[in-house]
């Protein structure tokens, strides 16, 4: 006869549970990148078989998981405050080609106003 399975322990904080070995995994090699010298994107499709884009979505999913911040809060948060500083640079960049857009275009149709006859 066997025995009755002993009731599970609760998963200690950081051992990735809730987590796919895939998500573990890009964690680990986001955590090990910044070691290692070599063309980042090469290496992204080589250990996970994915393109850079499909990598990307699949890491910024992660980064909003609260498993993934209990199996390595520090990264988690690092990475979190650097996606945060890339989005704020791009509304910022957004913004200064607008008003730039509009400064060109009131100056074209100065430009372009027809001249008073005398």
């Amino acid at each position: 006869m066997s025995r009755p399975s002993e009731p599970s322990s609760p998963t200690p904080a950081g051992s990735g549970a809730g987590l796919t070995p895939l998500e573990r995994d890009v964690l680990a090699f986001e955590a090990d990148w910044a070691r290692h010298a070599g063309a980042r994107e090469e290496a992204i499709r080589e250990r996970f078989g994915l393109g850079v884009a499909d990598y990307h979505r699949l890491l910024n999913a992660l980064l909003d998981r609260p498993e993934a911040e209990a199996q390595a809060p520090v990264l988690v948060r690092r990475l979190r405050r650097q996606r945060r500083r890339r989005q704020q640079n791009r509304q910022e960049s957004r913004q200064e080609s607008r008003q730039e857009s509009r400064q060109e275009h009131r100056s074209t149709r100065r430009l372009s106003a027809p001249s008073p006859t005398l």
